[in-house]
């Protein structure tokens, strides 16, 4: 019995003694299986296990046929063999004698005939006038049948004939005696069904030609459907496929060869061409002079699909020929070429050295030397890309997807003409010059002025350019309120928001606990942003903002990791040997595997950074672009790219995707809000030294680099895109279940901007990627309707304004001030909608007097004062029910947004309703309800989900943005991120409330006891109404509580039950002198339960220390609670 995983992918035709692929629907020979698995459709997990199974599946049938040239083709129709392909009908099948060859389309059939047997058409030529009367079409030497077959492509592909009864329906139809008319329908409707599918797959896989009225000019300038007409689509898809090793051995080993052939060509290009050579491969036009040298330099990625295209054209030329179903002309020396690659490859086959033979053979050289003489078509490479135009899912490439391929084609041109040069050069012993010989060849067959198949490569990319640019993409955006949906990804504002900052909330943690190695509230260094400056013009390599005697600090920052470590014995022990054999270096002091952990500490904190710095800092950058960040200055690139501006950490971009093709650097600025500038600024000047210390030193790094994300770590770990997204992912994913890539945040938040931003300072999808560029003369007296009229007064645009006059002393090379004034314009707006506080810059006016109110505020204060109180009790208690003592006056004055608000109920009074019934309304904000116990969290939680309405507790990763209610306890009520929380609520006016519950328990903070609690006081200055609650606060400690938190007694609106006590339950207070023994306190307790215990009583014992009531419980049997 085979494992379910066998039975799913292969089965067994014991008859025809074959192994068919479930999934390819085709045969499997015992050679092709190792190969055929590694389709990832198959298995997961390419586990050697699961092929050791799927061979032992293959051994329990020795009778099966084991290589294709064992195959039988049926010559005689059979029924269809259950596995395959379904059988395709209509084909045609051969009625000469002997022969029983079936073609896929009547074209194929005609070929073949003419060809085999010469036969001739006896149909005349000419279209068929439409008033005459049809006849009867002649007899015609094929059969039309239904045909299937054992293999796609290669030796034994061949169709054969399968049996297709259409008789059924007919017999159910015309027996009169047949009274199940409905079984007929039934029958009739599935076989209707049947020939329409069939029908539909025809016209799938059949080019037809285009109707005069259907308009697609880019398809009718290719002319693609008059080459290709009648033609099957999915034959034309074979030709192009990547060959099996085991089935075309020789066109495999071309595919293998080409690629070495193209990568020796980058080489060259790189290496050994100079500047003059480069600009002549760049040229297109015989009298004009490129503007930049060709760049040969590709990621490894683009360069391999470059390659691709070429093979499948190079596949396309040789199955052609090999078939002799060729669709354009082979003049004598291009067949010749082919022929002697087949013939070296075979014979490197047979002697086993497939490496030396061909090595400069390359089959595309002659087609693109070959002119145009007629048609287009009758060259090959065109040929082959009118094939490469076929789209897989039916229908013709576009030109936004097939400009693409068109770039690889000429790019991979050049350089192969390049290598040919050079060769040249070479065999002429440096007779000749290789500069000499490109440009005969560019002029020759490499420009636009001859018709060669580059010109027509070139004018094919420019005409698609136009209509690429001139087209709009699919939509693939889709809103539903706040709700933004992009192919699978789905999310709210609020949870993007929440998102965003629960990664910051995680990187600070990460920062300080991982990386600083310091609890979350420790107190590091004041960032002074009002006052910190960056000399932007500096460019003495190795600078950077920290370096600046503006930005000093009052710790070494330099040495202050270092010196943590070495200073503090914990962290001495785990990171330092604690004896080292003398004269042996520093580096061997330092324990490896220590050292190591925080290196990936540090990796984990530069991947927070990356993704914050992409979601935070407005339209957000490719891959590369992002990581081309360099906070220091190097010797190559120059001035950093990061700069503090205004109390703002900016990033400025010029790599982009094409500058390698251009050469032309693009200034993109984006500014990071001061939450994540922050952790930047922290990371980069307490960690970064140390990190620089360990490279050296435990690592032996001889050189530094300037890059936040260098291409490579000293412990081995890349940078790349791959990774940018992985760690995009993972942290999407986390905040709110939707892992997001680095282009689907692009696509995203531009959606985001435009919707939110306005148009103004919305991002576009490239339009922000470049400054304005004009074609002003030498004196600068062209200008635009968009220039400033002071810089058009002065006789220049503004453009040349910004590049050459009056520039700032702290302006960076290559950027304009307007320019970077609209780029941060519109990242301060995006900061704005993520919930980040504005930023006051130095210069700008500060109001005075009385703020300015939001008017969304004071309607939504006004809304909640006329809200009924009495419905919303009713929908949390149940109909019919009243308010309790002080309840409706403390909710009045809640609901009336009163500023401070103290409630005493006694226990079981009720006085969680004071926060509930506001909470319940219908347009009600976010209550921040500060609670000191667990136990008392929990019952909140319950209490409100009874209610219907939502509570959460305050997580720091996934900060909550529309919870109603959010429970916190006071000490994280105090934190940074708790703040910043705070902050984002009352940016967007929804922040309605403080409570603080069991307030009392204030009093009791000390140092030694829950000391934050004393810290409470922070938050009755952040402008907010503030609710007090508890059930045992003494009148006469009320003002020590106001003393506590810092108000003012006579400004607080007081609520107080005339009885706060529980009759059911008593204190008592039993003195005993210090030196009594414990077994008398026993006695006591013992004798007081047997008072009470019979009468359904409960005693509780306190006791001041914790090792006394844990000592005490253990006499009692008992439990024991304390904070410990």
């Amino acid at each position: 019995m085979a494992p379910p995983i066998v039975d799913q992918i292969f089965q067994y035709d014991p008859h025809h003694r074959i192994v068919i692929c479930c999934l390819c629907q085709h045969v499997v020979f015992d050679s092709q299986l190792p190969s055929h698995l590694r389709n990832t459709r198959h298995i997961r997990e390419r586990h050697s296990q699961h092929i050791i199974l799927f061979q032992q599946y293959h051994q329990q049938f020795p009778e099966r046929i084991r290589h294709h040239r064992e195959l039988v083709i049926p010559h005689k129709p059979i029924a269809p063999i259950p596995g395959l392909i379904p059988p395709r009908d209509p084909t045609y099948q051969c009625s000469y004698p002997g022969c029983h060859w079936i073609g896929e389309t009547i074209r194929r059939i005609h070929d073949h005939c003419r060809q085999e047997h010469g036969w001739k058409n006896p149909q005349n030529r000419g279209r068929p006038r439409s008033k005459a009367p049809s006849k009867p079409q002649p007899n015609m030497p094929w059969n039309i049948v239904a045909s299937q077959r054992f293999i796609p492509k290669g030796r034994g592909s061949q169709r054969f004939a399968v049996q297709h009864d259409h008789t059924t329906i007919t017999t159910a139809i015309s027996d009169p005696e047949n009274p199940s008319w409905d079984a007929a329908q039934q029958a009739m409707k599935q076989e209707i069904i049947h020939r329409e599918q069939q029908i539909d797959a025809a016209e799938r896989e059949r080019i037809r030609p285009h109707e005069s009225r259907e308009v697609n000019p880019w398809v009718e300038r290719m002319g693609w459907a008059d080459h290709l007409l009648e033609e099957d689509r999915g034959t034309l898809r074979a030709l192009l496929q990547r060959p099996d090793p085991e089935q075309e051995p020789i066109l495999a080993e071309i595919d293998e060869r080409f690629h070495r052939i193209v990568m020796v060509a980058q080489r060259t290009t790189l290496t050994r061409l100079n500047i003059f050579s480069r600009f002549e491969m760049h040229r297109k036009q015989v009298d004009q002079m490129p503007q930049h040298p060709f760049q040969a330099r590709m990621v490894a990625g683009t360069i391999e699909q470059y390659i691709e295209v070429w093979q499948r054209i190079i596949r396309y030329i040789m199955r052609s020929v090999s078939t002799g179903d060729v669709r354009f002309q082979f003049h004598a020396t291009q067949c010749e070429t082919i022929h002697q690659i087949r013939q070296a490859m075979s014979e490197d086959e047979s002697t086993h050295s497939p490496v030396h033979a061909t090595e400069e053979m390359d089959p595309t050289d002659q087609p693109l030397d070959a002119g145009q003489h007629g048609q287009e078509f009758v060259n090959g490479i065109i040929s082959g890309l009118a094939a490469m135009g076929i789209r897989e899912s039916g229908g013709w490439e576009t030109a936004l997807a097939f400009t693409p391929k068109l770039s690889a084609m000429i790019k991979i041109a050049r350089m192969l003409v390049a290598q040919q040069a050079w060769e040249e050069s070479e065999a002429h012993a440096g007779l000749s010059d290789c500069f000499v010989a490109l440009r005969g060849m560019m002029l020759r067959f490499m420009t636009t002025m001859e018709p060669t198949p580059m010109k027509w490569m070139l004018d094919s990319r420019t005409y698609g350019m136009k209509i690429r640019y001139g087209t709009t993409a699919d939509g693939l955006i889709e809103w539903h309120g706040d709700r933004i949906t992009y192919q699978h990804h789905r999310f709210t504002m609020d949870q993007l928001r929440e998102t965003v900052h629960g990664i910051i909330n995680r990187a600070w943690d990460h920062l300080t606990q991982d990386v600083l190695l310091f609890p979350t509230d420790h107190r590091l260094p004041t960032i002074a942003w009002e006052t910190m400056e960056d000399h932007a013009v500096e460019d003495q390599p190795g600078w950077y903002f920290a370096q600046d005697p503006r930005n000093a600090w009052d710790v070494d920052d330099t040495w202050w990791l270092h010196d943590r470590i070495w200073q503090e014995p914990g962290f001495r022990r785990a990171f330092i040997h604690a004896e080292r054999p003398s004269g042996t270096s520093a580096t061997h002091a330092w324990r490896p595997r220590r050292v190591q952990q925080w290196m990936r500490a540090v990796g984990r904190m530069k991947e927070y950074l990356l993704v914050l710095m992409h979601l935070t800092s407005g339209a957000p950058a490719r891959g590369p672009e992002a990581m081309s960040i360099r906070y220091q200055n190097t010797p190559f690139g120059g001035l950093r790219n990061q700069l503090i501006e205004h109390g703002l950490v900016s990033f400025m971009t010029t790599y982009h995707k094409g500058y390698h093709i251009q050469g032309r650097p693009k200034i993109i600025h984006r500014y990071v809000p001061r939450a994540v500038g922050e952790l930047f600024i922290y990371f980069q000047r307490l960690a970064m030294p140390f990190q620089r210390h360990v490279e050296t030193m435990v690592y032996g790094q001889p050189e530094r680099s300037g890059f936040i994300w260098p291409p490579q770590e000293v412990d081995g770990t890349t940078w790349t895109s791959e990774r940018m997204k992985r760690a995009m992912q993972r942290e999407t994913e986390i905040g709110m279940g939707v892992p997001l890539t680095i282009s689907a945040c692009r696509q995203i938040m531009i959606a985001i901007a435009r919707r939110y931003l306005g148009p103004t300072t919305g991002f576009e999808s490239d339009s922000m990627e470049e400054e304005q560029e004009m074609d002003e003369d030498e004196d600068g007296c062209w200008w635009t309707a968009d220039d400033a009229v002071i810089d058009i007064q002065a006789g220049h645009g503004s453009h040349v304004a910004g590049m050459i006059y009056a520039r700032g002393v702290e302006e960076a090379p290559g950027t304009m001030a307007a320019m970077k004034a609209q780029f941060r314009q519109a990242s301060e707006r995006w900061h704005r909608f993520l919930g980040f506080p504005p930023v006051h810059r130095a210069g700008m006016k500060r109001t005075r007097g009385i703020p300015t109110v939001d008017p969304r505020a004071v309607a939504h204060w006004h809304a909640m004062r006329q809200a009924p109180i009495q419905p919303l009790l009713e929908g949390i208690v149940g109909p019919g029910a009243q308010f309790q003592g002080i309840q409706k006056a403390a909710i009045d004055a809640v609901m009336g947004s009163a500023p401070w608000v103290l409630g005493v109920m006694g226990t079981g009074g009720g006085k969680s309703m004071i926060f509930m019934v506001p909470a319940a309304w219908e347009r009600a904000g976010t209550s921040i309800v500060v609670v000191p116990t667990v136990s008392l969290r929990q019952d909140m939680q319950r209490e409100c989900a009874q209610a219907g309405i939502s509570c959460v507790p305050w997580n720091s990763h996934r900060p909550p943005e529309t919870a109603r209610i959010v429970l916190v306890t006071p000490e994280s009520a105090t934190s940074k991120g708790f703040r910043s929380y705070i902050s984002r609520l009352q940016e967007r006016n929804r922040l309605d409330r403080i409570v603080i519950d069991e307030c009392h328990t204030i009093l009791d903070s000390r140092e030694e006891f829950r000391p934050k609690m004393a810290g409470l006081h922070v938050l009755m200055t952040i402008g907010s109404p503030v609710v007090l609650l508890t059930a045992t606060l003494p009148a006469v400690d009320e003002v020590r509580l106001f003393q506590r938190l810092q108000l003012t007694p006579t400004v607080v609106q007081r609520f107080r039950s005339p009885h706060t006590t529980r009759v059911n339950i008593a204190y008592r207070v039993e003195s005993m002198s210090v030196d009594v023994d414990e077994d008398e306190v026993v006695a006591f307790i013992r004798q007081r339960e047997a008072h009470w215990h019979p009468r359904g009583g409960q005693i509780i014992v306190y006791r001041s220390e914790t090792g006394d009531v844990d000592a005490l419980a253990t006499r009692l049997g008992c439990l024991a609670y304390h904070g410990k």
